[in-house]
């Protein structure tokens, strides 16, 4: 692939996009199956990070938005009404699966149950302002309200951020804000929710909406970087940047945690994407995994219902005890033995996951993607002008 693709949509919508998305989406379910299954195994460094997929998926997401924003032009409000029909859907039906699945009982992340604050708040996409609602219905629903806040605030933040160094000096701002924001956010949290488990405070400290922030005006920097600084960049070049991005990706879990590693591997995501942006040839982005990246929305609460199924179900259970045991010869290494166990499970998961997306994409993404088109277009009005970069154009 030498140079990104127009789709049918009216959209600038590039073929590199949704690889991202796709990896996006396989890294993230390799972290969950890390967390249910056995982690003995040489990989498990690399497979723990694969949780990094959701910086991934806002940094492409931030990416889309700029291109559909300045292509559209058509202002706030049907910006919102697309988001909404886009997002809400699925995610509602995520929610009376796992009401059904789980009931009202308490859990780790809802250490009291299940109650009409934590439905309300997840119908309404406010889950993420308060720890026991974060992940109360919807195990992993973190990413969908940090997504939902981002998507109120995109309208500004377009307009803050009209150039690609405005963009960094906003990321620097608010990756600062951030961190000096996480060292008051303890002990008030403590103080409001005294009777929280301290694991839950220290995991809403990390979901909370403020520390991925700067990961969303990396996404907006690297819009301003390709239209800026494209016509510099040789397509040799880029794919040789896109490719050595593979080397602090492998390292990166094994270095210092300092920047944190969600916003290290967040700079790392930004480069790769403007290095593809810029036309760069390589076999990461093919149609199968763009595939995987038109249908990752479904798929990654598609795959959080099948592991919901698949954990603590006696009949799971002893199927994958005696599965296992098939790959357990002892004559073999035991880290070899494990990888082969984790994996196979792994592209199992994957497998049911993409073949069930397929079809939630299909007959529900797609068509309320449509009425949100045709609704917002009801609502269109030409967006004040603003001082930004036009919108991408194909070279």
């Amino acid at each position: 692939m030498t140079t990104p693709s127009v789709s049918a949509s009216p959209t600038h919508h590039y073929d590199y996009i949704d690889a991202l998305r796709g990896w996006a989406l396989l890294g993230t379910i390799v972290a969950h199956m890390n967390s249910v299954f056995t982690t003995d195994y040489p990989f498990h460094p690399w497979a723990n990070q694969g949780a990094r997929g959701v910086q991934l998926f806002y940094v492409a997401s931030a990416l889309t938005l700029m291109m559909s924003w300045h292509h559209k032009n058509d202002g706030a409000i049907p910006f919102y009404i697309r988001r909404l029909f886009r997002i809400a859907p699925m995610f509602w039906l995520a929610i009376v699966f796992f009401l059904v699945r789980h009931g009202l009982q308490p859990r780790w992340a809802a250490p009291d149950g299940i109650g009409a604050l934590h439905i309300l708040t997840s119908a309404t996409f406010l889950h993420g302002w308060h720890p026991e609602t974060m992940n109360g219905v919807v195990p992993g629903a973190w990413t969908i309200a940090v997504e939902m806040t981002f998507y109120a605030l995109f309208p500004l933040l377009v307009m803050v951020c009209t150039s690609f160094w405005r963009s960094v000096a906003v990321f620097m701002a608010t990756f600062t804000l951030s961190f000096a924001a996480d060292g008051w956010l303890q002990p008030f949290l403590a103080r409001a929710f005294p009777h929280s488990p301290e694991d839950l405070l220290k995991a809403f400290r990390f979901f909370f909406f403020f520390n991925h922030l700067p990961i969303f005006i990396l996404g907006l920097a690297v819009y301003h970087a390709i239209n800026e600084y494209r016509p510099r960049i040789s397509v040799s070049t880029a794919t040789i940047g896109a490719h050595a991005c593979l080397i602090p990706i492998l390292l990166l879990p094994f270095l210092p945690d300092f920047p944190p590693k969600h916003i290290s591997y967040g700079v790392v995501f930004a480069v790769l994407a403007f290095f593809l942006g810029c036309g760069a040839q390589s076999r990461f982005v093919n149609a199968r995994i763009c595939h995987i990246g038109k249908v990752s929305y479904s798929g990654y609460l598609v795959h959080l219902a099948l592991l919901s199924l698949i954990i603590l179900n006696p009949v799971i259970d002893t199927l994958s005890s005696h599965i296992g045991l098939a790959f357990f010869d002892p004559a073999l290494p035991r880290w070899l033995t494990v990888s082969i166990f984790t994996l196979s499970l792994w592209f199992a998961v994957t497998w049911v996951s993409i073949k069930i997306s397929t079809l939630t994409y299909t007959y529900v993404e797609r068509p309320m993607i449509k009425l949100g088109a045709q609704l917002a277009a009801r609502w269109r009005t030409p967006a004040p002008a603003v001082e930004t970069a036009p919108p991408l154009k194909v070279i």
